[in-house]
């Protein structure tokens, strides 16, 4: 008599987790084709990219950390061959 309860139970246990296995696996493929069905958008044939920085523009430093601390390589001109070597290229926005 007690021996067909704890079989009753572990059944009953045994079939819920099959069914919250089956409900996982049901939310993890509806996850996967939720994500592989959506659209691409349509972009018009002559549309153009706004872009909007904000920030102020602040110059960035070329070369390597040790060549712009270091004021015989990190010169304007360069040991080798005389070609102008600038630290400071073209302005570039720091956001805020």
């Amino acid at each position: 008599m007690i021996g067909r309860i704890f079989v009753g139970i572990w059944r009953g246990l045994d079939g819920l987790r099959k069914f919250l296995h089956l409900l996982l696996l049901l939310l993890l493929f509806g996850v996967v084709v939720g994500a592989l069905n959506t659209s691409i958008p349509r972009i018009a044939d002559r549309s153009a990219l706004v872009i909007r920085p904000k920030g102020t523009i602040v110059e960035q430093l070329t070369g390597s950390p040790v060549d712009q601390r270091n004021p015989v390589v990190g010169s304007h001109r360069c040991a080798q061959g005389g070609e102008e070597r600038f630290p400071h290229q073209g302005g570039r926005v720091r956001p805020q």
